[in-house]
């Protein structure tokens, strides 16, 4: 009679707790359709925007790629309460599944009929089966990115992440698009030259970059070449009589700029042009090229600020270093 009672309880609070969990799968699956759904509009934009790339606009446009990847991100991530009922679902099903098999280990003296009692554990034993199954898809929905397919948020801080899995086609890295939606600032205080510096998408995974700079003023011209790597690079032979800045930081990108001394003698009232060309190596061996132009106006003379925009999409570059010494270093 204890037994019959016992079994009816647990049955029950078992089928009330797996109705519960069934609940859950039904408001998170719901509650993130529609991240997936803005997540992949996003992804159409980038490849859009890429594509249909307008210099024409670019300063009325600068930033939109930066905010789109961002979106992405925030789209991809799911809220706390989500989460929670995530992990709830997944503890539920897990302490049923411990109370199926303690109850028949218990009572599985009780089974006076062997093959009785072998039917009911292959029984217990699928649907525990079953069970971690769907303990496996909960913890998929974690993560929205590999549950459909997506990039996911560390990989949209990856340079050498492509949209698409084929390396050779058209598909997108994170690298490019960056650089597309990049800009350098030189900043004049006085009509006296200050900084420049990048404003560029945060990114992991940069081997080195070079920036060779192109000063058109009335006396002539100005050339300044920089290399910008990690500390931990090797620096190779015909870069010792270059100018070289390394950093410890995981983006090379952030220490990309000219300080006062390197602009000294280039006055704003002189200066009629700039030409940047950039050159973007990653640490899988991916080299891209990006110029950057810009005419000085009067408005930048007053304002003393002087934006220099992508002048075209980025060159992207298949290099592979026949080095393994080298890149296993900068890795």
């Amino acid at each position: 009679m204890q037994i019959d009672l016992v079994t009816n309880i647990l049955f029950g609070v078992s089928g009330g707790l797996l109705s519960l969990v069934g609940l859950i799968a039904i408001f998170v699956t719901l509650n993130t359709q529609y991240n997936i759904e803005k997540a992949r509009e996003v992804l159409w934009k980038l490849r859009e925007t890429y594509q249909f790339y307008d210099y024409k606009n670019i300063e009325k446009n600068y930033g939109k790629i930066n905010w789109l990847l961002v979106q992405y991100g925030k789209f991809i991530k799911l809220d706390p309460p989500i989460k929670l009922s995530i992990n709830i679902g997944i503890w539920t099903i897990f302490i049923v599944g411990i109370a199926w098999f303690i109850f028949l280990l218990l009572m599985g003296g009780q089974f006076t009929n062997p093959i009785l009692l072998g039917f009911v554990w292959i029984l217990v034993t699928i649907s525990l089966v079953i069970l971690s199954r769907f303990i496996y898809l909960l913890v998929k929905l974690k993560d929205i990115s590999s549950f459909v397919n997506i990039p996911s948020s560390i990989n949209m801080e990856d340079a050498t992440h492509r949209l698409e899995n084929n390396f050779y086609s058209e598909s997108l890295s994170i690298a490019e698009l960056a650089l597309m939606d990049s800009k350098f600032t030189l900043n004049y205080f006085n009509n006296e030259p200050s900084h420049m510096n990048l404003y560029i998408y945060s990114m992991r995974n940069i081997q080195y970059l070079t920036c060779n700079y192109n000063f058109s003023t009335d006396q002539g011209y100005k050339k300044i070449k920089y290399y910008y790597t990690r500390k931990e690079m090797n620096i190779p032979k015909d870069w010792e009589n270059e100018q070289v800045l390394k950093t410890d930081l995981s983006d090379v990108s952030l220490i990309v700029q000219l300080k006062k001394q390197d602009l000294s003698d280039i006055s704003l009232e002189n200066l009629s042009s700039i030409t940047i060309e950039l050159e973007m190596k990653l640490l899988d061996g991916t080299l891209i090229k990006n110029i950057y132009i810009q005419d000085i106006t009067e408005e930048d003379k007053l304002t003393g600020i002087v934006d220099i925009y992508p002048f075209y999409r980025p060159m992207i570059q298949y290099h592979f270093s026949d080095d393994p010494i080298e890149m296993k270093e900068a890795l």
